[in-house]
């Protein structure tokens, strides 16, 4: 029986495992690992809006242990990765070391802090359970107080954590948005929108600060520099949300290969490290050897599972043929606060209510399954109502 490890519980390691339930139902010749730090799949984009109880953090999150009654021949070992050999077919863990046969490397990203790396200890990031309560105990602890929060990066990410704190009650907060160039949601590319996003952000009482770079960070302060008006602007701050880029996670660079300025893995168009067809790479640590620009969304993460499940099962059944991975960009969903979300299908754009309603269904579709869809539908009712 071949082995399969799978490194990371992201939407690509999630999605590569309920791919190979579908591909390899009644197979008995692949044996499936999952290796991850976490115990549970979290549905991200949904985030935001469980740190101001739209949703139960409950509700978007799903035990990998449950997949092990679905999958066939599937074993979750809850461990983190610190090296892989591969020459000799093996993965480390700080716990113990597996063979393989064949390996996938969905690890993912971190957040960025660039040359800064002194304001990860003073800031809050967006990517997990336990930002989650971080957040969520700071808002707790802080409910009766005025608060003064801070947001870096305009991206999508802090678009829309901005945009779900602005709608928190009693109004007893401010808000700033700070993003580094001359405007925000820049990966839409796509001006009109970018400025209708403004212009919902600036009327929920939000202060957008453009062309500011963070200079320093301090324990009730920010210091950033006006690039613009090339002066320096300090505003005290209770707490801080980070989200101004991503990285690949720091065990890409234990690996000696090819890499692009990013810092990503380059893969070829089968998603296979140079000169091995059994290592797949996918995700936010990874690139096709091309000159396309990818994105680090979860829709790409997504479609290359599809692909790399694919050319597993190709291999083990000793099929002739194997898919190449082509990124197929099927829009952006991007919501501020409720009522009010851009959404763009597929080149379709729709804004306003008809967008946060689009933006609603979509990711209730994409959730992983159907008691998953239920609850958040029932807690969205809830919240609607109240």
């Amino acid at each position: 029986m071949k082995k399969l490890i799978i490194i990371g519980s992201g939407f690509g390691g999630i999605s590569l495992l309920l791919n190979l339930k579908k591909f390899c139902k009644n197979n008995k010749n692949l044996e499936i690992f999952l290796i991850s730090k976490t115990n549970n799949f979290l549905f991200t984009p949904l985030l935001h809006e469980a740190i101001i109880d739209e949703v139960s953090i409950d509700n978007i999150s799903y035990s990998i242990k449950e997949l092990s009654k679905e999958i066939k021949n599937f074993s979750f070992i809850q461990d983190e990765v610190e090296n892989i050999d591969f020459e000799e077919k093996k993965v480390f863990t700080y716990q113990n070391e597996y063979e393989y046969d064949y390996l996938v490397v969905s690890v993912g990203s971190e957040a960025n802090f660039y040359e800064n790396t002194q304001f990860k200890d003073k800031v809050f990031t967006l990517k997990s359970i336990k930002d989650y309560e971080k957040i969520k105990n700071k808002l707790e602890e802080n409910k009766t107080k005025n608060l003064d929060i801070v947001v870096v990066g305009g991206g999508a990410t802090g678009v829309e954590i901005i945009g779900s704190l602005s709608d928190v009650t009693p109004k007893n907060i401010n808000l700033y948005l700070f993003e580094l160039s001359d405007n925000i949601l820049n990966e839409l590319n796509n001006k009109e929108l970018s400025n209708i996003a403004i212009e919902k952000i600036t009327q929920k009482g939000i202060n957008i600060k453009l062309l500011h770079e963070i200079k320093e960070i301090n324990d009730n302060s920010i210091v950033s520099y006006d690039k613009q008006k090339d002066e320096y602007l300090y505003i005290n701050t209770d707490f801080i949300i980070w989200t101004a880029g991503i990285k690949p996670s720091r065990l890409i660079n234990k690996f000696d290969l090819k890499k692009d300025k990013k810092g990503r893995v380059l893969v070829d168009s089968y998603l296979n490290i140079p000169n091995d067809p059994n290592v797949f790479f996918m995700g936010d640590c990874a690139k096709v050897d091309s000159d396309e620009e990818e994105y680090t969304t979860a829709q790409n993460a997504v479609q290359q599972a599809d692909i790399v499940a694919h050319n597993i099962y190709a291999k083990i059944n000793f099929f002739s043929f194997s898919k190449k991975f082509k990124y197929i960009h099927q829009g952006s969903l991007i919501s501020i606060g409720k009522g009010f979300a851009i959404s763009d299908l597929y080149g379709v754009i729709f804004t306003g209510y008809s967008g946060w309603f689009i933006w609603k269904a979509i990711h209730l579709l994409k959730l992983i399954n159907n008691k998953n869809r239920k609850d958040v539908l029932f807690d969205w009712i809830r919240s609607f109502r109240y």
